[in-house]
């Protein structure tokens, strides 16, 4: 639950859902966080950290201050792999591979179809950057395929909430264009 809760929180670094920046306390747990996680659990979990808060000090509107923690993200994630090589055990099969594969297609095309966002910053009434929205959603996407490769179903049903995201964003996709098409059908000219 805690990595879930991680990617929720990385993920609101880079879309900045709220309408704002991630202050400087809001990082500093986060990465403590991750830390955490990347000890307890995996190295990967450093890593996602370290490309948010990267992708958040370079994308439109940057808070620089996050480079800072990306570093120490970086280096913390690094320190983990190291102590830990040779342990990992990449327990990819067929099945696993097929699913991944179909939710990322499935997916993929419906995130470069958004051009257009809607949605506004819950504290600030202020639309949401189009390009920090598809970066958020692509680093959700790299985070559960990398994920899911190091540690096989295991990995897949660690995060499957955001599996399911991305497979219902992609039904209901998929399902809305199908809705226009055959309305356009039914109705005479």
């Amino acid at each position: 639950m805690l990595a879930l809760f991680l990617e929720l929180l990385l993920i609101r670094i880079i879309n900045r859902s709220t309408g704002l920046a991630a202050k400087t306390s809001d990082s500093l747990v986060i990465l403590l966080l991750s830390t955490w996680i990347s000890f307890k659990v995996e190295w990967l979990f450093g890593l996602f950290t370290a490309l948010a808060f990267f992708l958040d000090s370079f994308l439109p509107e940057p808070n620089r201050c996050n480079r800072i923690f990306g570093g120490i993200a970086f280096l913390i994630s690094l320190f983990v792999f190291v102590r830990t090589a040779g342990k990992e055990s990449i327990l990819m099969n067929t099945h696993l591979g097929l699913f991944m594969l179909a939710a990322t297609l499935l997916f993929i095309p419906q995130l470069l179809s958004s051009r257009k966002i809607k949605s506004r910053g819950d504290l600030t009434g202020i639309p949401l950057d189009p390009l920090r929205i598809h970066a958020a959603q692509l680093t959700a996407l790299l985070s559960a395929v990398l994920f899911a490769t190091l540690k096989g179903w295991a990995g897949v049903e660690s995060l499957m909430p955001l599996w399911g995201a991305f497979l219902g964003i992609s039904l209901y996709g998929y399902l809305h264009m199908l809705l226009k098409r055959l309305c356009k059908v039914s109705r005479p000219d």
